[in-house]
């Protein structure tokens, strides 16, 4: 993939950078957007700084993209979506993820965890390449430890 160096953070793994970005950007003036049956450490992470989490319901276990876009207050700054979700293995439709992307402000950082990714067939995926020089607010999360077993990279 042709990300410029600038724009890759390394972390010990998802976990880490999901905790560096609820650091970064949240305390208990804001709040952050997620799915039901969403990754644990996305709202461990918020509570950690005392965040509001506003919980959406999925439809038929799919994240409800559009009423999460909805749920954005004007102190939300972080947006949850894991594609394929853990702990469901359910995976966000390419072209549906783009329109929630157009539709989401731009303070409001997009983190769009991917560790799951080399489980799904490619022509399910997103090109992430190209979302990324779209949205300037979307930080994609990929891990070593799911495919590879090299937990912590």
């Amino acid at each position: 993939m042709d990300i410029p160096v600038e724009r890759l953070i390394v972390g010990a793994g998802s976990s880490e950078l999901i905790l560096l970005a609820a650091h970064a950007l949240l305390d208990s003036t804001r709040s952050v957007v997620m799915s039901r049956y969403s990754f644990i450490s996305y709202e461990g992470a918020a509570r950690s700084v005392g965040a509001r989490t506003i919980i959406v319901p999925t439809r038929g276990w799919q994240p409800d993209l559009e009423t999460m876009v909805d749920a954005i207050e004007p102190d939300t700054r972080l947006l949850f979506i894991a594609s394929p979700n853990n702990p469901t293995g359910v995976v966000v439709e390419p072209d549906a993820l783009e329109r929630m992307l157009a539709a989401v402000p731009e303070h409001v950082l997009v983190v769009l965890d991917e560790a799951y990714r080399d489980f799904v067939a490619p022509s399910r995926c997103v090109d992430v390449r190209k979302l990324v020089e779209r949205h300037e607010n979307l930080l994609v999360l990929r891990t070593f430890s799911k495919v590879y077993g090299l937990s912590g990279l």
